[in-house]
């Protein structure tokens, strides 16, 4: 991966349940980080394996090694939301983590 390619600056969140004042439980996300990501749509081959295994991805999204970053997380890049459903480490030397994503239609 070039860094050159990071050109989405991108929000990383954590939900966190809520209580209103009515006691009633609601999902809430709070920023973890903003970085600089590459996010590109699923190619064809991609997303016929990601249907192999039952899950709806539509995006990958690559940004530099931190550890913690899991599928508890979101992306939020402008208006678009994406679902984390796993990540990668690249080539398993800590420099890169695709997370792979399903956007959410807002």
């Amino acid at each position: 991966m070039d860094a050159g390619k990071l050109r989405h600056k991108i929000q990383l969140q954590t939900a966190s349940s809520v209580r209103s004042r009515s006691g009633s439980k609601r999902k809430s996300y709070t920023v973890y980080a903003t970085i600089w990501a590459a996010i590109e749509p699923l190619s064809g081959r991609e997303l016929e394996q990601a249907h192999i295994l039952n899950r709806e991805l539509t995006h990958k999204v690559t940004i530099r090694y931190r550890s913690g970053v899991e599928a508890a997380h979101r992306v939020k890049f402008g208006a678009r939301i994406f679902d984390v459903n796993a990540s990668r480490n690249l080539f398993e030397q800590n420099r890169w983590l695709e997370l792979l994503c399903k956007e959410l239609l807002t």
